[in-house]
């Protein structure tokens, strides 16, 4: 009686210990297996199973059945290091992939130790799952590839648009002289359409690396879409018909209507590259409601952007990449692989989702999802003219910006950085508007901004910049991103005086 006592106790004991390893492997996603090299007899834990696809239990394990489920490309090589190991009495590890009956790959890595005792030779071993470690390192990777390039972007960026400024401002100053030729008329027209491809690149550098501050104003987005319709019918050309499907009622959303109509067309170049012959871009906008939201959760209505072309499609590889900076699948040379990343970085940014769904052969369709803003109407200020003082440390931006606002009636004083600002303001206390660079030696543009802050009284500040500062989003002050044209400027020195006048 003791004795089967005994017995009982440690056959429980080891019943415990093969459940206490069992679900060991399963939270580490561990198999173990047990080869007989000279009967090719095989046992599986029920981890191993579960990682092969299959249910415990469910298959009678085999070496071909185990080799028959590595991956095509892999198999080879597998197979000659697992030969080697019998050999060698010497098993080596390998890693290689896994394509289950199910279709799903699964990234292993394979050990194993070889064990004789008095009898056939036997190799026990381990198989690991490491697809989402894996997974997990090549997103870490893609984030510090996506911060290195937008470092470089942003220094790159704010140069490139302190030049297009200048090349920018001078071209139309020239076009509006009348005594030029139709020719030179001409060739500055190209000048400046050459200077806004190389500006709308600069953007999107910027958008994808999240460095470029976006307005928030209120855009009705089926309104937008609709006068984007000419110029995406221009951009892909008479053999692609955009056909806009009017919701018939105004969709407000918080955004940048610039940025957004630039999305819309980043989206249409792609429909064009995926269109070989003749084809059909829609567009259509709706009101979605999320029944599942609620206080303090995600927003319970959107406005709901539909873009979808009958192309040549996506395969799923393809797909997952699309959205990733500097990913094309054009020829070298064509396309600079920043379009669809500017696009979601802008959604995002926005406070949005975007999805894609596409199939080989049959096109693809885009949903974007952006938060609803019910409309709302606000009184107007009638127009007036002030004192302004400019701060830029560039000679030629800073004449550009001057002469701008002195052709349109504002009293002009003309600072080259915020030292020199400050002893302009103290001299002149009329001044309501300060239009200043934030990149200045001796004193940025965000520092001149703090100081007269501390002031009781102080004039407005309207930034201008090629690359945005972190700093200035916490500040709550308007930005005019380079190059910016005299129309942009004006308005938004009107509206910034306009602003203030009215708080007074």
């Amino acid at each position: 009686m003791t004795a089967h006592g005994a017995g009982g106790s440690n056959e429980d004991e080891l019943t415990q210990r093969e459940l206490l390893l069992a679900e060991a492997e399963r939270i580490v996603h561990l198999g173990s297996w047990m080869w007989n090299t000279e009967t090719g007899a095989i046992r599986w834990s029920d981890e191993m199973y579960r990682i092969l696809g299959y249910e415990p239990g469910s298959v009678d394990p085999s070496v071909e059945g185990f080799f028959g489920l590595i991956h095509p490309e892999d198999r080879a090589r597998v197979e000659e290091v697992a030969a080697r190991g019998v050999a060698s009495h010497a098993p080596e590890p390998v890693d290689f992939r896994l394509l289950r009956r199910d279709g799903m790959v699964r990234h292993v890595h394979m050990e194993g130790a070889a064990v004789q005792q008095d009898g056939p030779l036997r190799i026990v071993g381990t198989v690991l799952d490491v697809t989402e470690r894996l997974e997990l390192e090549a997103e870490l990777r893609r984030s510090a590839r996506v911060e290195a390039i937008g470092t470089v972007a942003g220094g790159l960026a704010h140069d490139f648009n302190n030049y297009l400024q200048v090349i920018l401002g001078h071209a139309r100053v020239t076009a509006s002289n009348p005594s030029i030729d139709a020719r030179a008329s001409a060739s500055l027209d190209q000048i400046a359409a050459a200077a806004g491809r190389c500006q709308r690149l600069a953007r999107d550098l910027l958008s994808f690396a999240r460095r470029t501050t976006l307005a928030r104003e209120r855009v009705d987005l089926c309104a937008l879409v609709e006068r984007a319709v000419p110029l995406m019918q221009a951009l892909v050309g008479p053999d692609i018909a955009v056909v806009h499907e009017a919701c018939g009622e105004a969709l407000d959303v918080e955004g940048d209507e610039a940025a957004l109509e630039q999305a819309l067309l980043n989206l249409a170049a792609n429909a064009r590259d995926a269109i070989s012959t003749k084809g059909t871009l829609t567009l259509s906008t709706r009101l979605i409601e999320d029944a599942q939201a609620g206080a303090g959760s995600a927003p319970s209505k959107w406005v709901g952007l539909t873009v979808r072309d009958d192309g040549c499609g996506m395969s799923p590889s393809v797909a997952e990449r699309i959205f990733e900076p500097y990913f094309s699948t054009k020829a070298s040379g064509q396309g600079t692989g920043l379009g669809l990343a500017s696009v979601l970085s802008l959604v995002e940014q926005t406070g949005g989702t975007i999805e894609v769904e596409s199939q080989l052969g049959l096109g693809t369709t885009f949903l974007i999802r952006l938060p609803f803003a019910p409309p709302t109407n606000g009184a107007s200020v009638p127009d007036s003219r002030g004192h302004i003082l400019v701060v830029e440390d560039q000679d030629a931006i800073r004449g550009l910006v001057r002469d701008a606002l002195d052709l349109a009636g504002y009293t002009v004083v003309e600072a080259r950085d915020g030292l020199e600002a400050l002893d302009r303001l103290a001299g002149a206390p009329h001044i309501e508007l300060v239009i200043s660079d934030i990149s200045m030696p001796r004193m940025t543009g965000i520092e001149l901004l703090e100081a007269v802050a501390e002031q009781d009284t102080g004039p407005a500040f309207l930034m201008m910049t090629g690359v945005p500062d972190p700093q200035l989003d916490k500040t709550d002050t308007p930005t005019l991103r380079k190059p910016f044209s005299e129309t942009e400027l004006l308005q938004a020195v009107q509206e910034r005086i306009t602003r203030v006048r009215a708080l007074r």
